[in-house]
């Protein structure tokens, strides 16, 4: 992460926090030695130093408020739109690319999901409109619905490039995930394991 990058993170925020925290803390410390008969001299001076810094770091974190602004999509979102568009805009190099490294990253937090249901032996989610609060649980299931959704945008970037035996592996990844859904304002609800199935089927048919 680069500089500013930090700066507008939320872990920039929690550093000048705590940065701020610490010195009003070093303050009230210096304050009460200062009560304790200290030279006058030595104790000024150690106040004027801790208020520079407290001052600093109340800035700096007004800073990191003001600049962070509304939380930016989370990186899954992020990957799966930018494979989505690449899609429709013909990209098939890109958007397999982008569907890619969403996967490389979350893959492990997916099955993680996905082993959990299983164990649980939770019903699969339907398709179509769903009602809440239901509509809020699957849409809370970010990781294994994205990961899912871009195995199944990875196939068919495949496919598009003619390289269909990646295509069926990637096809096959995606059905694993019998409780993913992806959201479609008009349709609702969508499984993408049992559209990647679909396209497996195609494939394996032709």
């Amino acid at each position: 992460m680069d500089l500013w990058g930090f700066f507008t993170s939320t872990q920039g925020l929690i550093v000048a926090s705590t940065a701020l925290v610490s010195s009003v803390t070093l303050l009230v410390r210096v304050i009460r030695a200062g009560r304790k008969r200290q030279p006058k001299r030595q104790t000024r001076r150690k106040r004027r130093v801790v208020v520079f810094v407290s001052v600093l770091a109340a800035g700096l974190t007004a800073f990191f408020v003001w600049t962070s602004g509304p939380a930016d999509d989370a990186r899954n979102v992020q990957l799966t739109n930018a494979a989505w568009e690449a899609l429709n805009a013909r990209d098939s190099v890109e958007a397999a690319q982008c569907a890619g490294e969403c996967v490389g990253m979350f893959q492990k937090d997916a099955d993680r999901e996905q082993r959990l249901l299983e164990a649980e032996g939770a019903p699969l989610p339907p398709t179509g409109p769903v009602a809440d609060p239901e509509r809020t649980v699957l849409l809370n299931r970010g990781l294994l619905n994205d990961v899912a959704v871009c195995l199944y945008l990875q196939g068919l970037a495949l496919e598009n490039q003619d390289l269909h035996d990646r295509a069926c592996d990637a096809y096959r990844g995606a059905m694993r995930y019998t409780y993913a859904r992806a959201w479609d304002d008009e349709y609702g609800f969508w499984s993408p394991a049992d559209k990647a199935a679909d396209r497996l089927a195609s494939l394996q048919a032709a």
